[in-house]
């Protein structure tokens, strides 16, 4: 095989792994979401918001959502792909709230206690307006009444 035919396949290769990835990235119905993400990969099974150190907590949104539990369809557009890295908390944090989202397989990635990204925060955002049915308007999200 000539070296022009090698690079010419390896260039085709690389277009039709490129259209998989997004076309993969792409959540469905079902609430799975596939494609690369910077820290973890594989299907998101749960999303939820846990109060640190107590407080109460919201409801999860899950895959097989039952009682006292949220569909995670309903918020499956809002996670940001691919996520975002974790940020920094410093030495001052004492209190705020986690936003956790696992994989398949039993990975996490932990968001906050303190600070998060924006985009993490804009999820949290739109799981306290699903979870209160819009009534936390216009103060749905991190750190704000609900």
């Amino acid at each position: 095989m000539s070296k022009r035919a090698v690079l010419a396949a390896c260039a085709i290769t690389a277009i039709v792994f490129a259209a998989i990835t997004v076309l993969s990235a792409r959540g469905d119905e079902s609430g799975v979401l596939r494609g690369p993400h910077p820290t973890r990969s594989g299907p998101i099974v749960y999303v939820k918001i846990e109060p640190f150190p107590e407080g109460p907590v919201p409801p999860p949104f899950l895959l097989g959502a039952g009682p006292n539990q949220l569909p995670i369809r309903k918020i499956l557009r809002f996670i940001p792909r691919p996520l975002p890295e974790p940020l920094d908390q410093g030495l001052d944090c004492e209190f705020g709230g986690n936003l956790t989202i696992a994989f398949e397989g039993g990975a996490r990635v932990v968001y906050g206690p303190c600070r998060r990204p924006d985009s993490i925060d804009k999820l949290w955002t739109e799981m306290f307006r699903v979870i209160s049915d819009g009534a936390c308007e216009p103060t749905c999200g991190p750190g704000r009444p609900t």
